[in-house]
């Protein structure tokens, strides 16, 4: 399984690389989960041909703890996390309306 994820990130790398949507340097192998790669992943998606694209809340207001992390239900209440931000929050921010135009441009 765990092979199996390296192997999907690493091919998930090679095609924002071979877009030029890839952030990270070309000499590392594997990165974390920022923010910067969060963007160019749902950019990626954007500009695909699918015809529906969803983008979690969670990875736009960048949240990093997981909501639900199986067989740990005494340390971490599973599905009980609260985003971090209010609805009106949100529809204020204008790093997301940014955001949001950019995937609106992508889609094309």
């Amino acid at each position: 399984m765990i092979r199996e994820r390296e192997h999907d990130r690493k091919l998930l790398l090679e095609a924002l690389q071979d877009k030029d949507s890839n952030p990270r340097s070309r000499r590392r192998r594997s990165m974390r989960f920022t923010a910067e790669l969060a963007h160019a992943l749902h950019l990626y998606l954007a500009r695909s041909a699918t015809t529906l694209v969803a983008l979690q809340i969670e990875d736009l207001l960048g949240e990093i703890l997981p909501v639900n992390v199986p067989g740990t239900d005494r340390e971490y209440p599973n599905w009980q996390r609260k985003v971090s931000a209010g609805l009106e929050e949100v529809a204020a921010r204008a790093d997301l309306a940014a955001y949001f135009g950019e995937i609106r441009l992508a889609r094309g």
